[in-house]
This record gives C-alpha cells, sequence and structure tokens, in this order.
C-alpha cells in the first residue's frame, strides 16, 4: 500500500512540475483536496521512501540540466518555491511533508532561545498596543515567524521615537488553521524544545483579541484574509493555542519592550493626560518629598 501511494505520489509531483493535462489538476477544487490532504500530520510518508523510489526510477538525474529533484517537486506542489529556484535544503534534513514546511518557516529563524525566556503572559492586544504609541508596519520576506520590534526616529529628531511592531504579513484563507494546526502539532511531538511557530501563533492570539484587532492589523497590511469577517481569524488564532503547551517563548524580548512600552504609556495616560492632573502629580510628589525630610530633619534632632 504503501508503495501504491508513493508511486501516485510522484506521478502527481512530476505532472504538476511539468505542467502536464491531468484529471486531477485541472479540477481545481480535487488539487485543493489532495494538496491539503498530503500535509495532514496523519497522512505522512518517510520523505526518505520517496525520495529513493524516485532515484531508483530516475537514476540518470543531472540538476545540471536542470532535472529537478525529488525536494524540488515537493517545494513546487505545496507553493514554498517557483520552478527552477535553487532549495537549499537536502531530503536527509526532512521527515516528511508537515516536516519540509515547518523546515522551511524555521530553518532560516534564530533557534538559540534568549536567556530568560518567558511565556507570553498579560500581553495587551494590538488596539491597546496602538493607544500606547505601538505602531504596526508589515514587512516584506518569506519569513513569517520574523517579527521585529523597533524604535525608530520620528522626523529625523533623535529624542523623538516611536514604537514600531514589524510582522511579515499572513493570508488567512480556507486551508490555514489546518496547516498551521499540523505544523503544531509535528512541533509538539518531534521539536518540544524549539516550538518556533507554536509561539508565533500565542503571540498572534495574544494581539488578536477581537475584531477589532484583526482590522487594525489588515490596515498595516498583516493580515490578508480570504475569510470575511473578522472574528473568524481571532476565533481561528484561539483555536490554535487549545491543548498546546507553551514553553519559554522566542519573543522574549519583543514581549518585555511591548509591555515597557504600554506601562509608561499607562503611567502617562493616569497621572499626565492633561496640564492639571500632571501638575498636581508632580505636587503631590514634592509635598511628599518634603514631608520626608522633615520626618528625617525630626529624628536627628531627637536623637542628638
Amino acid at each position: 500500500m504503501i508503495l501504491y501511494d508513493a508511486v501516485f505520489i510522484i506521478e502527481l509531483f512530476l505532472r504538476y512540475y511539468s505542467r502536464e493535462s491531468d484529471f486531477l489538476l485541472n479540477r481545481f477544487c480535487l488539487r485543493e483536496t489532495i494538496w491539503s490532504d498530503l500535509w495532514l500530520l496523519e497522512n505522512q510518508l518517510p520523505f526518505f521512501v520517496l525520495d529513493g523510489l524516485y532515484q531508483l526510477a530516475f537514476p540518470n538525474l543531472c540538476p545540471e540540466n536542470g532535472d529537478p529533484s525529488f525536494i524540488s517537486l515537493s517545494c513546487v506542489f505545496f507553493r514554498h518555491c517557483d520552478r527552477g529556484d535553487i532549495m537549499a535544503v537536502g531530503a536527509e534534513d526532512i521527515l516528511h511533508f508537515t516536516d519540509l514546511s515547518r523546515y522551511l518557516m524555521a530553518s532560516r529563524y534564530p533557534r538559540k532561545y534568549p536567556e530568560g525566556g518567558e511565556r507570553l503572559k498579560d500581553l495587551p492586544c494590538a488596539t491597546k498596543l496602538q493607544a500606547s504609541g505601538v505602531r504596526f508596519n508589515s514587512i516584506g520576506g518569506e519569513l513569517l515567524l520574523d517579527i521585529r520590534f523597533e524604535k525608530k526616529k520620528l522626523l529625523g529628531i533623535p529624542c523623538l521615537k516611536v514604537a514600531e511592531l514589524q510582522i511579515p504579513q499572513i493570508e488567512v484563507d480556507k486551508h490555514t488553521e489546518s496547516y498551521l494546526r499540523n505544523v503544531m502539532a509535528l512541533e509538539q511531538c518531534h521539536y518540544p524544545r524549539e516550538p518556533v511557530v507554536c509561539n508565533y501563533i500565542d503571540l498572534m492570539d495574544k494581539l488578536i483579541d477581537t475584531d477589532k484587532d484583526v482590522k487594525l492589523l489588515a490596515e498595516a497590511g498583516i493580515i490578508y484574509s480570504n475569510l470575511g469577517e473578522g472574528t473568524r481569524i481571532a476565533d481561528m488564532f484561539s483555536d490554535l493555542c487549545l491543548e498546546i503547551r507553551f514553553s519559554e517563548s522566542n519573543y522574549s524580548g519583543i514581549i518585555k519592550a511591548l509591555r515597557d512600552q504600554y506601562e509608561k504609556a499607562t503611567l502617562k495616560r493616569v497621572y499626565f493626560s492633561n496640564l492639571l492632573r500632571g501638575t498636581g502629580t508632580v505636587s503631590a510628589v514634592v509635598l511628599l518629598v518634603l514631608t520626608l525630610i522633615q520626618t528625617i530633619c525630626s529624628i536627628m534632632s531627637v536623637i542628638s
């Protein structure tokens, strides 16, 4: 049975790569169904079996002449790359198709966790962060996990800086939840110490609390949705985090910076929201200092 499945997959990939007319590939709904079934974790065949059969069937392949390797066929079929692209990954590094997806998502991302890494706790949502002065921006590139937090000069003035959270764009459609869920399940089983995709989903779930957060990130170009209502995306990220065990986050530096920004803005809003309140706060602090000085002087006079 494994042999039949392997032969089917190899022939399907070859026909897709060469753009041959095929009953399954010519029908979008059938092609999408096969595509989604092949990345399910429970449907995986060992990659070395598929790659070995491919090399047995085509022993005279020559990459210099443009002959694709099986890793190239797989990446093209799953839309990880275009035809003719050179993939810097070997078949020996891949367990199966689900692992291939995670490998390409995480291979160029720093795997070393910072010391003192922590979980995402009490992180404000996107709308609250924006109210505290954080600006959201979409950045280009193929690395979905590459989230950055920077403080940029405003109008070129060094003393005026704006906090900016940079997040690569994610396209959300009807297959996104299934795709991410299978990669997360793989991490829970095989990469419990390097759950980079799980940490990414956890961070996005904390940023997205309601449809207002989805709208904010969509306007910033971070989320491109084919699902319609923003509540569906919020529910998707929330459901993805159910029954997932999270450990230290590789985004701990970003988490701390966002919290500090939010806490500073909260203090400013509470105690210095207007001139009258700011004057009252300063007066209270001065009065407290003077009272403390008077108390110390009184104690010193009694002792002497």
